[in-house]
């Protein structure tokens, strides 16, 4: 097995490229390495890519390799841990990193799957994983989904292509008892990181509210709400979303009232007239690096501002942000600067357990929020 050998052990299971002092049998990218420490020290397996600043992506600490054996047997440590956890029919199966696994998300839905590859040795080797996929699940369909800046990173092209079978026509997903209409859209299709997030703020809607669910997608925390007695208005600027929002409001049971909104969020909130009880801000990522994080922070404060302005007296604010770089505390920092008012944290908000966060891979919990409410 070709060797690499870096100057300090790691922290975690990625080793960026000024860590490494040599190499050993020509590696070349993709290739499945030993990594040594100079003293001489195994520390794991791993995929080497010489042209990432991310040069080693440990997926094991014994000698290794990411065969099709070692992939089935990690695909079914995998699913037997979402299905500890309670998870069965839309989850997230594998987590990069996490399930050792390092470049490959992959989400099931239903009898389905949608996977995105983020890195060589992944992608070299990605037929294998359709064909474990296959033999382990024996799925409808497999899509792969390989977008974002990630891949560019990996120096690899975009890529959407259905692999295996046929995506049947108004195939429908239950997440929680609501049901959604799966699509090829952002990310794999639905934000499943936010299903057990979709429940706990469902706790705190009350009859008669006045609801706004900013850059709501296709629906997921307003459709939970409308279980209620309440008004809920949609907000988004992607007009296909809320076009797949319509198709998700017919094929549930809905007790309350709607209106769905075509605009810029920023534009909507600073034009408002009316006041709410309850909002969601469930923005995009306002920032994937850390160079570009003091626009991102200012973006927050502008779009807290505006939504507080909007907000009754005892009312509730959930903001919530995808980017690994804006912490828990940036958040509350942000609403601490901008409200001239009082608001306690009612719930810390974090993704699902389908998308594990592992202590010693802090890239791995992304999604951070509170619920907040005005006193």
């Amino acid at each position: 097995m070709k060797k690499v050998y870096i100057k300090s052990f790691p922290e975690y299971s990625i080793v960026y490229d000024d860590l490494l002092v040599s190499r050993e049998g020509g590696p070349g990218p993709g290739d499945v390495v030993y990594v040594y420490h100079k003293s001489g020290k195994f520390i794991g397996s791993a995929f080497y890519n010489p042209h990432s600043r991310i040069a080693l992506r440990i997926f094991s600490f014994k000698e290794e390799d990411f065969d099709y054996e070692y992939i089935k047997k990690a695909l079914l440590r995998a699913y037997e841990y979402r299905k500890s956890l309670g998870f069965c029919e839309a989850f997230r199966l594998v987590y990069s990193e996490v399930d050792f696994m390092p470049g490959l998300i992959i989400d099931k839905y239903k009898d389905g799957f949608v996977f995105q590859v983020f890195s060589i040795g992944i992608e070299i080797r990605k037929q294998l994983v359709i064909k474990a996929l296959i033999e382990i699940f024996n799925p409808l369909f497999i899509y792969e989904k390989s977008t974002g800046h990630l891949r560019k990173l990996e120096g690899l092209p975009y890529i959407n292509k259905l692999h295996y079978g046929e995506i049947p026509n108004n195939y429908v997903i239950k997440i929680n008892d609501i049901n959604f209409k799966f699509f090829i859209g952002q990310k794999t299709s639905l934000f499943l990181d936010q299903a057990e997030n979709y429940l706990k703020l469902s706790n705190y809607i009350e009859d008669g509210f006045e609801i706004l669910d900013a850059f709501c997608y296709v629906g997921g925390f307003g459709l939970h709400f409308l279980k209620r007695n309440v008004n809920v208005v949609f907000l988004d600027i992607s007009e296909n979303a809320l076009n797949i929002l319509k198709e998700n409001l017919a094929i549930n049971k809905i007790n309350g009232s709607y209106e769905i909104v075509c605009s810029d969020v920023f534009d909507y909130l600073k034009n408002c007239n009316r006041t709410f009880d309850f909002i969601v801000l469930d923005p995009p990522a306002f920032t994937k690096s850390k160079q570009k994080l003091e626009n991102a922070l200012k973006a927050y404060d502008r779009l807290h501002k505006l939504a507080i302005n909007l907000l009754k007296k005892n009312g509730y604010l959930a903001t919530f942000s995808c980017s690994f770089y804006i912490t828990a505390e940036h958040l509350i920092e942000s609403i601490k600067k901008v409200s001239k008012d009082n608001f306690i944290i009612l719930e810390s908000l974090y993704q699902s357990k389908d998308h594990p966060w592992a202590l010693k891979f802090s890239e791995s919990l992304y999604l951070k929020g509170f619920l907040f409410k005005k006193i």
